[in-house]
Protein backbone atom coordinates (compact mmCIF):
# COMPACT_ATOMS: atom_id res chain seq x y z
CA UNK A 1 0.00 0.00 0.00
CA UNK A 2 1.57 3.43 -0.64
CA UNK A 3 0.57 6.33 1.88
CA UNK A 4 1.93 9.14 -0.27
CA UNK A 5 0.63 10.47 -3.79
CA UNK A 6 3.97 8.16 -5.68
CA UNK A 7 7.21 9.79 -7.36
CA UNK A 8 8.71 12.21 -4.56
CA UNK A 9 10.46 11.27 -1.65
CA UNK A 10 9.96 12.98 2.08
CA UNK A 11 6.15 13.61 1.50
CA UNK A 12 3.88 13.24 4.37
CA UNK A 13 1.77 10.76 5.24
CA UNK A 14 -1.79 10.49 3.54
CA UNK A 15 -4.61 10.08 7.07
CA UNK A 16 -6.76 8.92 4.41
CA UNK A 17 -4.43 5.56 4.90
CA UNK A 18 -5.51 4.53 8.18
CA UNK A 19 -9.58 3.91 6.77
CA UNK A 20 -7.78 0.96 4.78
CA UNK A 21 -6.40 -1.02 7.09
CA UNK A 22 -9.10 -2.62 8.30
CA UNK A 23 -10.05 -3.88 4.35
CA UNK A 24 -5.93 -4.90 4.07
CA UNK A 25 -7.31 -6.99 7.14
CA UNK A 26 -9.98 -9.05 5.51
CA UNK A 27 -7.33 -9.79 2.15
CA UNK A 28 -4.63 -10.77 5.23
CA UNK A 29 -7.38 -13.21 6.70
CA UNK A 30 -8.47 -14.61 3.15
CA UNK A 31 -5.17 -14.75 1.66
CA UNK A 32 -2.58 -16.14 4.32
CA UNK A 33 0.07 -16.62 1.12
CA UNK A 34 0.14 -12.49 0.30
CA UNK A 35 2.13 -10.60 1.98
CA UNK A 36 1.43 -6.16 2.91
CA UNK A 37 3.42 -3.50 3.17
CA UNK A 38 3.51 0.02 3.07
CA UNK A 39 5.72 2.82 1.60
CA UNK A 40 5.63 6.11 1.90
CA UNK A 41 5.30 8.60 4.49
CA UNK A 42 6.73 6.87 7.83
CA UNK A 43 8.24 9.15 10.62
CA UNK A 44 8.88 8.23 13.97
CA UNK A 45 5.11 9.82 14.98
CA UNK A 46 3.39 6.89 13.09
CA UNK A 47 5.57 4.18 13.29
CA UNK A 48 4.77 2.35 16.40
CA UNK A 49 1.17 2.64 15.01
CA UNK A 50 1.90 1.59 11.89
CA UNK A 51 3.86 -1.88 13.62
CA UNK A 52 0.65 -2.41 15.02
CA UNK A 53 -1.67 -2.86 11.98
CA UNK A 54 0.21 -6.14 11.45
CA UNK A 55 1.83 -5.36 7.95
CA UNK A 56 4.52 -7.37 6.95
CA UNK A 57 6.93 -4.83 5.80
CA UNK A 58 7.47 -1.20 6.40
CA UNK A 59 9.30 0.92 4.20
CA UNK A 60 11.56 3.76 6.24
CA UNK A 61 13.25 4.82 3.46
CA UNK A 62 13.64 8.78 4.28
CA UNK A 63 13.07 8.07 8.05
CA UNK A 64 16.41 6.15 7.89
CA UNK A 65 18.13 7.61 4.97
CA UNK A 66 17.49 11.35 6.61
CA UNK A 67 19.08 10.68 9.87
CA UNK A 68 22.35 11.07 10.82
CA UNK A 69 23.18 7.63 12.05
CA UNK A 70 21.59 4.47 10.08
CA UNK A 71 22.70 2.32 13.22
CA UNK A 72 20.69 4.93 16.16
CA UNK A 73 17.56 3.96 13.95
CA UNK A 74 17.59 0.57 13.30
CA UNK A 75 17.90 0.05 17.00
CA UNK A 76 15.17 2.40 17.83
CA UNK A 77 13.22 0.44 15.38
CA UNK A 78 13.88 -2.47 16.52
CA UNK A 79 13.03 -1.27 20.15
CA UNK A 80 9.78 -0.77 18.74
CA UNK A 81 9.33 -4.36 17.23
Amino acid sequence: MVSIKPGFTGQTFDDSTWAKFAHIKTFQTQYHHLSFQIDGGVRWENLARLIKTGLDLIVVGSLLFNSENYQTVMQKNALLN
